[in-house]
């Protein structure tokens, strides 16, 4: 029997946890309408596959890698994107914490579209999506670790900071400056490039509630079962 105080942590621990998840399924909805929404980029995405259960044909026995979102651009390229509420402060911490990523590292079986098919792309990239307050430190750390060679990650990793903007009624979301990394994108048409529009033009995503409602109304938004 949990008294008082144990049942009012626990309740706001579910309560955080909830919080957590709005938020994620929020922002997958952004990049969602991104990828299947928003001309030109749009119509050159095969498919976009929210809270996906991907499987490794360098592993298939081992348990399938859970990111946010996947989205196979072609048969030549796909993203994989990780949303992260934040890092730990201690150098050990975050450097466990960012090695996860690197479950994301080794070829991956993207859904490739109304078919019951699976693509392997010949490159893909990780999007690490993580909050504007923390990101500039974050980035900076993690390159760090990168040229010290502790951090060794073989896709290219691109961080964005996104940010509710209240005033304006959208979430914003950038590409975090100091990154070596871009997206290897090449393969889409120049005015549909992600490396162009975020990272030469320095273009920021801009998304109000209203543009993704119809997207989380369409979708179940949880992880399919094993």
């Amino acid at each position: 029997m949990l008294d008082s105080a144990q049942f009012g942590d626990c309740v706001q621990r579910h309560l955080n946890d909830f919080r957590l998840y709005d938020k994620a399924v929020d922002i997958v909805s952004c990049w969602q309408f991104l990828f299947t929404e928003a001309q030109p980029l749009a119509k050159n995405v095969l498919c976009f596959d929210g809270f996906p259960r991907l499987s490794s044909p360098s592993t298939p026995s081992d348990q399938p890698k859970t990111p946010d979102f996947a989205a196979l651009i072609s048969d030549t390229y796909g993203i994989v994107g990780d949303i992260k509420s934040g890092f730990p402060l201690d150098d050990k911490d975050f450097l466990s914490h960012a090695k996860r990523l690197l479950k994301y590292d080794l070829p991956l079986n993207f859904k490739g579209g109304i078919e019951a098919r699976s693509v392997v792309p010949t490159h893909h990239d990780i999007l690490l999506l993580i909050p504007l307050r923390d990101a500039q430190e974050i980035v900076r750390r993690i390159e760090k670790y990168r040229i010290a060679g502790d951090l060794k990650i073989d896709r290219n990793l691109i961080a964005f900071e996104w940010v509710w903007d209240s005033d304006q009624n959208e979430y914003v979301f950038r590409r975090v400056a100091g990154q070596t990394s871009d997206f290897r994108d090449s393969s889409l048409p120049a005015n549909a490039r992600l490396s162009s529009i975020f990272t030469e033009r320095g273009a920021s995503l801009k998304v109000s509630p209203d543009k993704i409602k119809s997207i989380k109304a369409a979708w179940q938004f949880c992880r399919p079962a094993a």
